[in-house]
């Protein structure tokens, strides 16, 4: 018999990576990246998440690609705006191609809702208007401030503290039921500004 030297070529598995984009969560909300490496078949590899945000904030994430070529991260964003996402498969040597996708989260700013205390006066009297700022959930707003119009005159601004603001010193110097307009600020890219109306009533004297 003869024999003789050859060379065996080992191909390595092409790979690519695919992102799962995230459209309008809220800030604060928990969200995972679901990220897809094609052409792997074999855990132990592992890809690297790059998030940034449009202020140019960054966050970087190691994990683990399973058999199916799965990986995942989970987080919460807490400002809102557009975040971009990089996936970065490292590869195996030998084995896989290294391969990049791109991603996005589309953060959204908490709503909110605002109510204005009815009250009762008399002309020239000082008196107090709370303000409350709620998310949509119900729950209290703490952060931006609130201006109110009344016949005209703007009083404020005023903090948002524990979900309310009081409005302090608020004179009209004439008899009528007058429409209070409150505005709400936002805050911070947390929270959206909003606004809303209400009445005071001033009266007479007698």
């Amino acid at each position: 018999p003869s024999t003789g030297n050859g060379t065996v070529t080992v191909k390595t598995n092409a790979t690519s990576v695919t992102v799962t984009n995230i459209t309008d969560v809220p800030v604060g909300t928990n969200v995972t990246v679901n990220v897809t490496v094609d052409g792997v078949h074999k855990a132990g590899s592992k890809a690297i998440i790059t998030i940034i945000s449009d202020s140019g904030s960054i966050i970087v994430q190691t994990v683990d690609v399973d058999a199916d070529g799965k990986a995942s991260y989970s987080l919460a964003l807490n400002k809102s705006g557009i975040y971009s996402v990089t996936a970065k498969y490292l590869g195996v040597d030998g084995v896989y191609t290294e391969s990049t996708g791109y991603g996005f989260i589309n953060v959204s700013m908490n709503a909110t809702v605002v109510s204005v205390e009815n009250v009762t006066t008399r002309i020239n009297e000082s008196a107090n208007i709370t303000i409350s700022v709620k998310d949509v959930y119900g729950n209290n707003v703490t952060g931006g401030t609130v201006t109110i119009t009344v016949n005209g005159t703007k009083f404020g601004p005023f903090n948002v503290t524990d979900g309310k603001a009081v409005i302090e010193d608020v004179k009209v110097g004439f008899s009528g039921n007058f429409t209070v307009t409150a505005e709400y600020s936002g805050y911070d890219g947390v929270y959206e500004a909003q606004s809303s109306e209400g009445w005071i009533d001033v009266l007479k004297y007698n």
